[in-house]
């Protein structure tokens, strides 16, 4: 009797498993569905892209195919249909191009190979995109979430109907989405909203401190002749804070000290020259911050460069096309190598536009790297005096990569 009572208990909870799994397959391929029509170019790109965007894609996916498989394709048929459908990639799309391109379609069809690497293409095209998507989503039911804490904790702001009419917009929109770009243009006004809210706390904040400013000076000089233009830029300062007008309130930043260097009684040659030294105080203060963030931004950028030791770190003693095409990918990336040696150097553009081009070994072109120096390090360089064989760190953003010249990194610096 137990074991059969164990025996029913069992079947019944695979039973509810197998229910719930059930469920939740449905839902998730309900919100697939409902994803999906959210970005129709992307799930049925065929049918709902542009005509010449969805022919560009088609002759960029051949021309990368053709770089991994070389030998799939007759070379003489092949390079024809490229040359005679290439101006479809410069914006052009007629109707001989367009027989042309459905010709070289068939042909490339043809391929197993081809049609599995477009199937790819597309594929990781829409689960990108999905992938944003979902991001969006999530965004925007955080922003929702903000909002309706914004509207409970700020019943007196000036903003508050504003606030309403963007939360009620965005929820519609959340549980009813018409399109991709939709959801992100609620995201984007959200935003806006919340770096509005932020700067005008910090703006206001300021010129509260300017109205004080003004108030404790006008404390001990109350019989001056100024007094009376002093209290009228006090409550002109206070209504401007009641009015919560963001652009009234930029221009009153660090507004008092101004106002009162220039009343009657403050112009005078003490003070001009207190002026003068207080300007110079702030503006190497300025300086000396403008250089903490430069540094920080610096070791920031230092922090998620790649870092190699040498160029052979970077590149590899076999590079085919595929080890190319992701060297090549690498655009836009910025590096650090520890220890280049240079023995080349093109300074022929120094003159026109104060640029040289410093390069490691030469010997071996797929394992050079080329640094373009601008302005100062370019000179610096130049002052050198013993170039060839020079040791040097270089740091730059790859610019592109080919087997026959090497890496190349522009703009790039050395030390």
């Amino acid at each position: 009797r137990i074991a059969e009572e164990k025996r029913i208990k069992e079947e019944k909870r695979k039973a509810e498993e197998k229910r719930i799994a059930k469920e939740k397959k449905i839902s998730e391929e309900k919100e697939l569905k409902k994803n999906l029509a959210l970005i129709p170019e992307y799930s049925n790109p065929k049918k709902n892209m542009n005509e010449l965007e969805f022919a560009q894609i088609y002759l960029k996916n051949v021309r990368e195919f053709l770089k991994i498989h070389s030998n799939e394709f007759d070379i003489l048929t092949i390079a024809e249909f490229i040359q005679e459908t290439k101006k479809v990639l410069n914006g052009t799309l007629n109707n001989d191009l367009k027989l042309k391109l459905a010709e070289m379609n068939e042909y490339t069809n043809k391929s197993d190979k081809f049609l599995i690497y477009q199937e790819d293409y597309y594929e990781k095209r829409l689960n990108k995109k999905l992938s944003e998507l979902n991001k969006e989503m999530k965004s925007l039911k955080k922003q929702i979430s903000q909002i309706e804490n914004f509207l409970l904790n700020n019943p007196l702001s000036k903003k508050y109907s504003n606030a309403i009419d963007l939360g009620k917009k965005a929820d519609k929109i959340f549980k009813n989405p018409k399109s991709f770009d939709q959801i992100t243009e609620i995201n984007k006004s959200l935003t806006d909203f919340f770096q509005e809210e932020k700067e005008l706390k910090i703006v206001k904040k300021n010129v509260i401190k300017q109205t004080k400013i003004l108030e404790d000076y006008l404390k001990n000089n109350m019989f001056i002749d100024s007094a009376s233009s002093i209290i009228s830029e006090i409550k002109s300062l206070k209504s401007i804070i009641e009015s919560e007008d963001l652009d009234k309130l930029k221009k009153k930043i660090d507004y008092a000290e101004n106002f009162l260097n220039n009343i009657p009684e403050n112009v005078s040659k003490k003070t001009k020259e207190k002026k003068i030294a207080e300007a110079k105080r702030k503006e190497e203060e300025k300086e000396k911050l403008k250089q903490e963030k430069l540094e920080a931004k610096k070791k920031e950028e230092e922090s998620k460069m790649l870092v190699f030791n040498s160029p052979l770190d970077l590149l590899p003693t076999n590079i085919d096309a595929i080890e190319e095409k992701r060297l090549n990918d690498m655009r836009g990336t910025t590096i650090k190598i520890n220890s280049v040696q240079i023995y080349a150097m093109n300074d022929s553009g120094y003159l026109s536009s104060g640029t040289i081009v410093i390069q490691s070994d030469y010997s071996v072109p797929q394992w050079q790297v080329s640094c373009k120096l601008y302005k100062d390090d370019a000179t610096n360089f130049l002052s050198t005096s013993n170039v060839s064989g020079v040791e040097v760190e270089l740091i730059g953003t790859v610019k592109n990569y080919r087997r026959n010249f090497g890496m190349s990194l522009d703009p790039c610096t050395y030390n």
